[in-house]
């Protein structure tokens, strides 16, 4: 049985819980009572507001070391000596998250983690390492806070030498996500291309690309070749296991500057189909039309390292031959909007 308080801070006031939960065994626990403490404190009459609050889950002054979620993360760095630990990451990892110098340190890893994501995503990580920061029970832990806390690891580990933090990245596994089967339907992505982002979501019905890799082709200045029915552009982008060499379209288009992260907020705003979601679209579409799915993979970056560059030439011969089939069916298909 696990009896602690728990702080939440909301709307800049502190409001604190008393929570009873029972151990069921492999780190799960249930929760049977969650209770505000002010409600029991006015129960006997005691004055709320002349309460000292003490700081560890067991009501004692010195905080003890959580059994939750957040790990442990004493700071370790390149010595073994605290003088030596950067005095950010010190005062972060004592304070877990908590004070104005680790809204600082979660700039820089916000930064570090924009070469690797996008801007929503890094975003999401912080807003769930918020969250296990503001005491989140393991039950109520999702494969997102799994994964943030990890990147977060990851960046300590790599950037800052963090020793700890090293181990704690190798310790903390990532759930495994549920398939998301969702297609669009004909009329999501016909609106979609209608609306002011129409310029943008036609690259990627084009193209069958993920967003970032759509923001490149409309930067312009790509070496492309003309296929007849259509044209293939030198994209040549590649992120770890992500290789998008080509971008296949129906003509090139006007360049322009994009910025990612604007345009998903406008695409917020007119409750458009997301843009993850147009390429599953594509790919839908490529299928319908009988395309062998080592081509629609090649033509929308999903090929391993491995077979790419055994096959790399079969690949691309065939891809230009079958992309002609889903060029041909996508201008017929395009007419109809305009008509």
């Amino acid at each position: 049985m696990y009896v602690y308080i728990k702080r939440v801070r909301s709307g800049g006031r502190t409001y604190y819980y008393l929570v009873v939960e029972e151990y069921l065994g492999h780190g799960k626990r249930r929760r049977i009572a969650h209770i505000p403490v002010r409600k029991i404190l006015e129960e006997f009459n005691v004055d709320v507001e002349g309460v000292n609050w003490c700081g560890g889950w067991d009501l004692n002054p010195r905080r003890p070391t959580p059994t939750g979620l957040k790990p442990d993360l004493t700071p370790v760095g390149r010595q073994q000596d605290d003088t030596q630990v950067n005095e950010q990451d010190k005062g972060f990892l004592k304070q877990r998250l908590g004070t104005q110098a680790s809204q600082r340190l979660l700039g820089e890893f916000e930064a570090w983690c924009r070469q690797h994501s996008s801007g929503e995503t890094c975003r999401q990580y912080i807003n769930k390492i918020r969250e296990i920061d503001a005491g989140l029970r393991q039950l109520d832990a999702t494969r997102w806070h799994a994964t943030a806390w990890k990147r977060l690891m990851r960046f300590l580990c790599e950037e800052r030498g963090n020793r700890k933090a090293c181990e704690e990245f190798k310790r903390v596994k990532s759930r495994k996500s549920t398939p998301d089967l969702y297609v669009p339907q004909d009329t999501e992505i016909r609106e979609a291309l209608e609306s002011s982002l129409g310029f943008f979501y036609r690259v990627l019905v084009e193209s069958g690309l993920r967003a970032v890799e759509a923001a490149r082709v409309l930067e312009g200045d790509l070496r492309c070749v003309d296929l007849g029915c259509c044209i293939r552009c030198e994209l040549k982008m590649i992120r770890r296991s992500k290789r998008a060499y080509w971008a296949y379209l129906l003509e090139e288009p006007d360049p322009r500057p994009v910025d990612l992260d604007r345009l998903q907020e406008a695409r917020i705003e007119l409750d458009l189909v997301p843009f993850k979601y147009v390429r599953k679209w594509v790919a839908t579409k490529m299928l319908s039309l009988e395309m062998p799915e080592a081509a629609i993979n090649f033509i929308q970056g999903r090929v391993p390292d491995t077979i790419l560059r055994r096959h790399y030439l079969n690949l691309l011969t065939i891809a230009d031959k079958e992309y002609g089939k889903y060029a041909r069916w996508l201008k017929g298909w395009l007419q109809t909007l305009y008509i």
